[in-house]
């Protein structure tokens, strides 16, 4: 072990203890090169739900223990943590002194937007190894399915491909979620689609499921709930792994994943290759989803540097309209998408009814300890998507596409001695295929200033975030194209949205079992639609908001085994894309 952890126990046993009931613990914590007192440094007796934390001079206490055996784990930020196993039967005093840490440690760069021991909402930690024992392959929302209140479902219906999530019956368009802080959800649909991520649960380090309002973060406010992911923190030594797994539905995942621990004491290079095959349990509905993790970073005793690559390519065959209620007794595995009929009146299926899309993600993450009770964050992001998905439309309106209908002259139809003549006629309808593609940037800043010092716990944080996305269709094959030319583009419109968002946070505990939460948020949203939709429709439009988000509450520490909270709080969102564009015109605006 590199790290050395110094624990200076002296006991003190009273005459005659052993007429005591209970015990007491107490004593000082410092710092083990100065002997300076730590205040605020948590103390805690391990599966007793007993802690506290340290006074100006660096004293704790706790009380009315029970004979027995504990383990103390004492903590404090930019220290190693100390753990030691003690036996009480009676008063017993334990002077702790911790060591600084020599490199600072992944946990500050999420910091600000995770819910702490004693915040007064309600949270879910959840570490790599808990997913690494369910994942399959399967994309995260699955492999968090028994987290309380979630209900997941699977297009493909085998949890890989497109799948989603709701939490307090909330659906993914109303769930924040951010990746090291930096917001993930699709800035126009509101939506998350793991589909774009393949097993990116890999690559999650640890994640925090806030059910409700919950606390501020970067991105949309949520209402359902908050999903805080961690990407992959220090691993000190070296490792590698590769990983293979085989399931029904030919479903295969491989993936290799290595590190080179810390080089030079301060370097680090971390990696992921992931592949994923499955023929889907519903009919067609396919998936070949391909992704890859690169991080790189430099720590030392007040500064961690990191740049993180995250890239995933997808192929799926579309299953997104369900199963018809009538057939699902009879038929659970019908997939009517890509269904159509031939010249000859036989029902097929086109093979190329799919989805195709690449996400590209650029994180530039830093952190620093400006001094023993402050830290900066800030973080420069970047996502690059672009992709399309492709359908077969069985005698769709001409039309709907732009495409003037072709007229065929009138002409004879000759069958022996008999002739019929038909008249002009326009064509209306045709068979045809198109493409709706979509080709977008994401792009901003997060930043955060965290304060620890005795008893309160400050954040300022926030974000500033600019979306551009390129919605355009074209047609690439129609039995008749009338005077279309080749990749007709029959809809182009572009969507841009600013982003802006300031929080503040302030935690103080006003004594051992009750502490005060308060929480404000403000958010400006500029959002601009310019173009035409895929009904030929001009949707161009512009809106602005402005929401105040406040929330309060108190966490109370009932028994040794026992809390709770009360809290209150608000949340406003912008709408979405489809509220705007789907909206009647001479109706109310959307939000307003």
């Amino acid at each position: 072990m590199f790290f050395r952890k110094l624990l200076m126990i002296t006991p003190a046993l009273l005459w005659g203890t052993t007429l005591f009931a209970q015990s007491t613990l107490s004593g000082t914590v410092s710092d083990e090169t100065s002997g300076k007192p730590l205040q605020g440094a948590h103390v805690l007796l391990q599966d007793s739900y007993r802690q506290t934390i340290t006074a100006a001079d660096g004293s704790y206490n706790l009380n009315k223990l029970k004979a027995g055996t504990y383990v103390v784990k004492v903590s404090y930020v930019g220290y190693e943590i100390g753990i030691k196993t003690i036996s009480v039967n009676g008063p017993l005093q334990m002077d702790i002194a911790l060591v600084r840490k020599t490199i600072m440690e992944d946990e500050v760069i999420i910091r600000s937007t995770r819910a702490g021991d004693r915040t007064p909402v309600t949270y879910q930690d959840i570490s790599h190894d808990n997913l690494a024992q369910k994942n399959m392959g399967q994309d995260l929302p699955v492999l968090v399915s028994l987290s309380p209140s979630m209900v997941t479902t699977s297009d493909a219906g085998n949890g890989v491909g497109y799948t989603a999530m709701r939490i307090r019956g909330t659906d993914m368009t109303r769930i924040n979620v951010t990746l090291n802080g930096i917001p993930l959800n699709d800035a126009e649909a509101h939506d998350v689609y793991w589909v774009d991520l393949p097993d990116v649960a890999a690559s999650v380090d640890n994640l925090q499921i806030q059910r409700g309002v919950g606390t501020s973060t970067n991105g949309a406010s949520a209402f359902g709930a908050s999903l805080n992911l961690q990407t992959s923190s220090l691993h000190a030594d070296p490792y590698a792994e590769v990983s293979s797994a085989y399931g029904s539905f030919n479903t295969m995942k491989n993936s290799a994943t290595f590190g080179t621990g810390l080089l030079h004491k301060c370097l680090t290079f971390d990696g992921r290759f992931s592949k994923v095959q499955s023929d889907g349990y519903i009919d067609r509905a396919s998936s070949n989803l391909k992704s890859w993790f690169i991080s790189t970073g430099y720590y030392s005793r007040r500064t961690i540097v990191k740049f993180n690559l995250l890239s995933g390519n997808e192929k799926t065959y579309q299953a997104w309209d369900g199963i018809p209620g009538d057939i699902l007794d009879t038929n659970r595995t019908y997939n009517g998408m890509g269904k159509y009929t031939d010249a000859y009146g036989h029902e097929k299926f086109y093979d190329n009814e799919t989805d195709n899309y690449q996400q590209d993600h650029y994180q530039l993450l830093f952190s620093h300890q400006l001094n023993e009770h402050l830290f900066a964050n800030v973080a420069l992001h970047y996502t690059k998507g672009k992709g399309y998905y492709e359908q077969y439309r069985d005698e769709d309106q001409l039309s709907n596409y732009g495409i003037q209908s072709p007229k065929i002259p009138g002409h004879y139809i000759i069958n022996g001695s008999d002739s019929t003549y038909l008249p002009d006629s326009l064509i209306v309808n045709s068979d045809l295929i198109r493409r709706k593609y979509l080709d977008n940037d994401f792009y901003g800043a997060t930043y955060s200033l965290n304060y620890t010092k005795g008893q309160w716990k400050l954040t300022l944080g926030g974000s500033w975030n600019n979306y551009i996305g390129r919605h355009f269709g074209t047609v690439i094959w129609a039995r008749y194209a009338g005077d279309s030319e080749i990749g007709h583009r029959y809809y182009e419109s572009t969507g841009k949205k600013e982003d802006f968002n300031l929080f503040a946070k302030a935690g103080y505990d006003l004594s051992e079992s009750v502490h005060l939460f308060g929480d404000i948020q403000y958010r400006q949203i500029a959002h601009r639609i310019d173009g035409v939709d895929d009904d030929q429709r001009d949707i161009t439009q512009k809106h602005t908001y402005n929401f105040f988000n406040p929330k309060a509450g108190v966490f109370f520490q009932v028994t040794p085994s026992s809390d709770c909270y009360t809290s209150v709080a608000v949340a406003n969102r912008e709408p979405n894309r489809s509220n705007f564009t789907d909206a009647n015109p001479s109706g109310p605006v959307p939000g307003a």
